[in-house]
């Protein structure tokens, strides 16, 4: 009895042991990659903490900020939570706070959610290369500062490795997506659309110039093209299909080409009008190119439009629609 007890405490005190070398080089790791993004520029924190002992490694960044080379970009919170098993590091668990900032091209969006985690599988070697991950948010509304957004009962989004570690498959489901009724009446003031939409779903697959791993805080992958796209989406009277796929230049700016079918295309295009998706004084222009493309096709009432993204705007033709956003660079 005495031996059992002997082997107890030793197994004891090596498992303690492990558990305080694997928490000082895991904070030790976040605290290094926090002063490394400080000094680029690219993010900060006001602290790192860690929790957990004995079976988990819970880690805790408070005032988290991530932001583009450019500042135009970035992300922020009160806090963020990473969470592993001692026995298994390689798979983590990331939680949210319900209140988020998100600035998209200099304006800050609110991202508010009545639950939002992730998950995470690295390659269990010395680089960590992302396996696959889920982010799943739940009761989601997003919308600039002061002003009416979207909302949504359920975003998931999910990534896996496709064929090498720069390159990977995501899958995007949105259900319950809904305008704030006061943008609602705004754009949509005859009430044509209901108020809910039916499920989103994209799915595309995207190659960056370097795999996603260990070193993506110190030199960020950039990416470089998206190919295999392909969307499906219903709204009241109005459905669309989509598919392909673009390049993205060192400047984060997009070129290459989008097949767009829609049904009842017109309810949508003055949706879009209202919206100011498209400029008020090129819709008369972009209308009528429309209805000619449509009645040459012997359905009027679906179009298919094959769409370019180039210059920095999306074109149909030589009329730009659209500004396209820029994919970091």
């Amino acid at each position: 009895m005495r031996k059992l007890i002997w082997v107890v405490a030793v197994v004891a005190a090596l498992y303690a042991g492990f558990w305080f070398v694997m928490s000082h080089y895991l904070r030790q790791g976040a605290e290094a990659a926090v002063a490394q993004m400080r000094a680029s520029g690219r993010g900060d924190a006001a602290g790192v903490s860690l929790a957990g002992f004995p079976s988990r490694l819970d880690l805790t960044i408070d005032r988290p900020v991530l932001r583009s080379d450019d500042g135009r970009d970035g992300w922020s919170a009160d806090f963020l939570q990473i969470f592993a098993l001692v026995y298994k590091p390689t798979n983590v668990i990331a939680v949210f706070p319900h209140d988020q900032t998100v600035t998209l091209g200099g304006r800050p969006f609110r991202l508010t959610t009545n639950d939002m985690r992730a998950s995470a599988s690295f390659e269990p070697n010395q680089t960590l290369a992302l396996d696959h991950s889920t982010a799943d948010l739940k009761g989601m509304a997003f919308a600039p500062e002061g002003e009416p957004g979207i909302a949504a009962d359920r975003v998931l989004l999910s990534t896996r490795q496709k064929g090498g570690a720069a390159v990977h498959e995501v899958n995007l489901g949105i259900d319950g997506l809904r305008l704030d009724p006061a943008l609602k009446a705004k754009i949509d003031p005859q009430n044509t659309f209901p108020p809910q939409a039916d499920p989103l779903k994209v799915d595309a697959v995207l190659t960056f110039d370097r795999p996603l791993d260990r070193q993506a805080g110190q030199v960020p992958p950039r990416l470089t093209g998206i190919s295999d796209m392909k969307g499906d989406f219903a709204w009241g009277p109005v459905s669309f299909t989509l598919s392909g796929q673009m390049t993205v230049g060192a400047d984060g700016m997009a070129e290459g080409k989008v097949d767009l079918s829609a049904r009842r295309w017109r309810e949508l295009f003055d949706l879009l009008v209202k919206a100011g998706v498209i400029p008020a004084k090129n819709a008369p222009t972009v209308q009528r190119l429309l209805e000619s493309l449509a009645a040459q096709s012997g359905q009027p009432d679906t179009l298919a439009l094959p769409l370019t993204l180039s210059g920095g705007f999306m074109r149909f033709g030589p009329l730009p629609l659209a500004p396209l956003p820029r994919f970091g660079g």
